[in-house]
């Protein structure tokens, strides 16, 4: 179980950076 949190934790801090990227690319 703690495993699979710490994997949606980094999926979703990956998104989150992704989506950063993405925006200033836009910006």
């Amino acid at each position: 179980q703690l495993k699979t949190d710490y994997v949606k934790l980094f999926l979703d801090d990956n998104i989150m950076n992704i989506i950063i990227t993405e925006t200033n690319r836009y910006a």
